[in-house]
């Protein structure tokens, strides 16, 4: 199945004299973007997803921006600059009945709108005014100015809103033979509770819950650039960001039941029993962005020398704050733990018999009669979603220092060391489950199990509060490093531009948050031997590390007005952890597929499924012939062999590296009175037009283990090996990345 994507680009620019000190530039870019097939996935080894699991994606993001230049006097200048922009992304289902989950072979087939799909729009307006004040002043230039940043959200998502059914039993032909009788293994769907008795989201739309907020942000700076000596320049600066959320969210004083630690003190929790409570008062209520007033000092240097700016050395050290996450802060809005329900239905329960595609699904499991069925019902409330009191918006201390040398007119060399360490990096945390031991398996490493009695899938949470599902708190505990070591040279003629760096790096954090959705985020958080909660062992390499990287750029005039632009960029891949089966939990911390594998340091070191994971484990040939294949994907990768006999740490395996290859040819047309049109061509990744297998954006498979069982004797799990271990597949989204062409016009008056 071939994914459509059709993308337009309109940018239009005037730029206006309004007199000998004042010039007016406006400008319009409009982006156009058709996506078929939004959601599905086109490459992974497991997953195989029909044409009706995904949908159009059609967002027009409109920006409208005016800058105002004034020279007041040979030493003041200003800058003023307005915009405002329009990022509509409604996310649409192809087809309007639930999703369908069939799992054949150990692969999982869907088809169906997806979940993620079933009601999703989001909207968001940008108004952005800034302007910069410039005094030169003998050897001082001297900036200040602000920054006002407006920000309007429209949230509306309501993931499995339609519902899904799942098919899958003890056998591939029981599976089908449950598909030809209509008899689905699971039921699952979210219905709005708003109106204090489920309801159907498609009947009554009206109930969803949605976020409407505004976020602010106001930013101040001045800075200071003095020239003491014709050789040396030196800076120092100040900036202040206060962000501000403005709308509060539903409040949900049942909270105080089980987590009372959370509210301010007797009176905020007595404020929130008679229904006074201000935003501050409540977890999920989520204050106004407590982030305060975020002070960001500054400075820098550039030292001549020699005095011919041949050789000039360069360094700076400074405090930055990272942007209040606005977009973030809808899940506040959206998981109150209130507003919504999650039904979920076993095979013996109505709902997932007799299923019908062409109704709407379900709003509950069916009778509770007999009582006996009550242990195949359960609706829990969705994750209830809340910030720290103390959270505050990400910070880090920069410092560079580099140096760049003239060899020769045309050649340059330059050398640059960065370095970086952030703090109260975004993290994510369930205040739901116990987090009392029940367990430690011995047998396996020592990995510590909070939840119930481990078995054939692994281990449940225990929930603190059964009326809630997970209550997720928003902090930030997390923090991160990151240097650099960068060589760079160019080389410049007449005729030609070439440019070449090498980038030699470690990012290191103990969580990558880079999702919105506070469910995804959360799951992000690993598990190694404790449970996720505790980040402190989890800090090694981050999602986004890429120790080796490579840019060389080049640009040839050539002759009659025609240029051709060049850009190779070689990159390692990215790394991942080696990780048990999505659908086990080993540890009880409520999520499945965050857990890190145990790496055996032989045979006896684990106990084995060796009967494929039908019923039993096999005869102990079977089993050794299991342990063969998981012995030989062990010997294979470096990132499992040198961890034998531990819990494997966080993202020490790496995906493959990449070479991509873009071009540019252009062509400058005279026209009348000096105007001109610009021709242009761009083609991106070349390499992969030439060749389908270069270029390309994989991933490989991060499951390792599935849990089948548990062996009391040794205290630890019986797993099944998945073969396909690090297996590459083709990125979801990857399709965005294959060759590509574009051609533009360019109109200079």
């Amino acid at each position: 199945m071939n994914i459509e994507v059709n993308e337009w680009a309109l940018f239009g620019r005037v730029d206006v004299n309004l007199s000998d000190r004042h010039r007016l530039a406006i400008r319009d870019n409009l982006t156009i973007l058709g996506l078929a097939g939004d959601r599905i996935s086109t490459g992974s080894s497991n997953q195989y997803d029909y044409f009706s699991n995904g949908g159009p994606q059609t967002p027009k993001v409109n920006s409208f921006a005016a800058n105002l230049f004034s020279n007041f006097s040979p030493s003041l200048y200003n800058e003023l600059r307005l915009q405002y922009s329009t990022d509509p992304k409604p996310r649409p289902p192809e087809v309007t009945y639930p999703q369908v989950r069939v799992f054949l072979g150990g692969h999982f087939i869907a088809f169906g709108a997806d979940s993620i799909l079933h009601f999703n729009d989001l909207k968001e307006n940008t108004f952005q005014i800034a302007n910069t004040a410039t005094l030169n002043r003998g050897a001082h230039s001297v900036q200040a100015g602000f920054d006002v940043l407006r920000k309007s959200f429209y949230n509306l998502f309501f993931n499995n809103g339609r519902g899904t059914y799942t098919f899958s039993w003890a056998t591939d032909q029981a599976t089908l033979d449950s598909m030809a009788a209509k008899h689905a293994s699971a039921f699952t769907r979210a219905v709005p509770f708003s109106l204090g008795t489920p309801v159907s989201p498609v009947q009554f739309p009206d109930s969803i819950p949605t976020a409407r907020y505004v976020g602010w942000r106001y930013s101040f700076f001045v800075q200071d650039k003095w020239q003491p000596t014709s050789r040396l320049t030196l800076s120092a600066g100040l900036r202040l960001d206060i962000p501000k959320v403005r709308n509060v969210p539903r409040n949900n004083p049942l909270l105080l039941d089980s987590f009372p630690q959370f509210f301010v003190d007797s009176a905020a929790i007595a404020r929130l029993r008679g229904g006074t409570a201000s935003a501050a008062d409540s977890l999920t209520t989520a204050r106004e962005v407590p982030a305060g007033q975020n002070w960001q000092p500054r400075v820098g240097f550039a030292y001549d020398a020699f005095g011919d700016q041949r050789t000039v050395v360069r360094g700076g050290l400074g405090s930055f704050y990272g942007y209040t996450p606005f977009v973030y802060w809808s899940n506040m809005f959206l998981n109150t733990g209130r507003d919504q329900l999650n039904v979920a239905c076993a095979a013996t329960a109505p709902a997932a018999q007799s299923v019908n595609l062409n109704a709407d699904a379900p709003t509950n499991c069916g009778p509770l009669t007999p009582p006996v069925a009550n242990a195949f019902f359960f609706t829990t409330r969705d994750p209830v979603t809340g910030a720290l009191k103390s959270f505050k918006t990400p910070v880090a201390l920069k410092a560079n220092l580099g140096i760049d040398h003239g060899v020769t007119r045309n050649f340059r060399v330059g050398a640059e060391v960065t370095y970086a360490k952030t703090w109260h990096n975004y993290s994510i945390r369930d205040v739901n489950y116990r987090s009392d031991v029940t367990t430690v398996l011995a047998g396996e490493g020592g990995r510590v199990v909070v939840g119930t009695a481990p078995g054939v899938s692994g281990s449940s949470a225990r929930r603190i509060d059964p009326r809630f599902n997970q209550v997720l708190e928003h902090d930030s505990r997390s923090q991160g490093d990151y240097v650099a070591l960068i060589p760079s040279i160019t080389w410049s003629t007449r005729r030609w531009d070439v440019n070449a760096s090498y980038t030699y790096s470690r990012a290191r954090d103990d969580v990558s948050i880079s999702c919105c959705t506070s469910t995804t985020s959360y799951r992000l958080v690993e598990a190694g031997i404790n449970t996720n909660n505790q980040l402190e062992g989890d800090f090694s390499y981050s999602d986004n590390d890429r120790p080796n990287s490579f840019v060389l750029s080049g640009l040839w005039r050539g002759p009659y007005g025609i240029n051709v632009g060049a850009l190779l960029r070689g990159f390692s891949g990215l790394p991942f952890s080696p990780t048990i089966s999505s659908s086990n939990d080993a540890n009880g911390d409520g999520i499945r597929g965050n857990d890190r594998v145990y790496v055996p340091r032989n045979r006896n070191d684990i106990t084995i499924d060796g009967n494929g994971g039908t019923a039993g484990v096999g005869t102990a040939a079977q089993q050794d012939s299991a342990y063969a294949v998981l012995d030989a994907i062990i010997n294979q990768n470096s990132c499992l062999a040198s961890q034998r006999g531990r819990i494997a740490a966080r993202n020490t395996c790496r995906n493959p590296a990449r070479t991509v290859l873009d071009l540019r040819i252009s062509k400058e047309i005279g026209t009348i009175r000096g105007q001109s049109v610009g021709l242009v061509a761009d083609f991106f990744n070349v390499l992969n037009g030439i060749n389908n297998n270069w270029g390309r954006a994989t991933s490989a498979q991060t499951t390792l283990l599935r849990i089948r069982g548990f062996d009391a004797a040794n205290n630890r799990y019986i797993y099944e090996v998945d073969g396909k271990f690090a297996q590459e597949f083709l990125e979801a989204g990857a399709d965005l990345a294959q060759f590509q062409a574009q051609l533009g016009v360019r109109y200079s008056f």
